[in-house]
């Protein structure tokens, strides 16, 4: 059975239409593929970030008691490179927590991840000192992150009590949040 040219050009054609169909399916598992990874990468550097800024604090007792007392604002801090440092690491806890935000935004991390970077947030933005501070800084961030700071409520941040051995939630107002030199 011979096969006239023109039958032999329409199978060829058949077949590169399967081929380039084939070529689009690779090429979107690529692009899944290199999107997750993407996605992976970018939640990873947030991590890092936030992790590097409580590492330094928990490393630093004299650096930490500076922010905490900061954020508290009980009793004020004794000095404007105290005031100076306390507003670096806030500055940088909000940036990395605007970081997680506008990634969401862009569909580059999860919802569940930008809620439990915003339930870490909103830890923080009850404090007298944050307060006072963000009412400053918010000038420095995304509109969009802004608004989102002034929708969340604070909740309840975790700290230890040492009288209990336990760790417990309680308000600012509460009670020292950190012991003094």
């Amino acid at each position: 059975m011979k096969l006239k040219l023109s039958e032999m050009a329409s199978i060829a054609e058949i077949i590169g239409a399967f081929a380039i169909v084939i070529s689009l399916v690779y090429v979107g598992a690529q692009l899944t593929q290199n999107t997750q990874g993407i996605r992976a990468q970018s939640y990873y550097n947030v991590v890092s970030g936030k992790n590097a800024l409580y590492r330094q604090m928990a490393e630093n007792t004299e650096l930490f008691n500076t922010v905490v007392q900061g954020m508290a604002a009980d009793p004020p801090l004794s000095s404007v490179l105290d005031g100076q440092r306390t507003h670096l690491i806030l500055y940088a806890f909000m940036n990395e927590f605007e970081t997680t935000y506008l990634l969401y935004k862009a569909e580059a991390v999860e919802e569940e991840i930008w809620l439990r970077d915003k339930a870490q947030m909103a830890g923080m933005i009850g404090f007298p000192g944050m307060i006072n501070w963000w009412s400053l800084a918010k000038q420095y961030f995304h509109k969009d992150f802004v608004a989102e700071v002034a929708a969340t409520e604070p909740i309840l941040p975790i700290t230890y009590d040492p009288s209990t051995g336990k760790f417990i939630q309680m308000l600012p107002e509460d009670g020292k949040w950190f012991d003094q030199p």
